[in-house]
């Protein structure tokens, strides 16, 4: 895929979610490190979507 055919992609997508904007790699890693950081939490499931599954 292209540089423009993925720019569209994530346009259209966007307009889909709440947040406005297609999640990025350092957006998904800062969900995974704060579990990670968090001494009393155990079997959570965090859904980092942008809002996508309440639409």
């Amino acid at each position: 895929m292209d540089e423009l055919e993925r720019d569209q992609l994530y346009k259209g997508a966007s307009e889909n979610l709440l947040v406005r904007h297609v999640g990025e790699v350092h957006e998904i890693a800062q969900t995974y490190i704060y579990l990670m950081n968090q001494t009393y939490v155990t079997g959570q499931t965090m859904i980092t979507d942008g809002g996508a599954s309440l639409v």
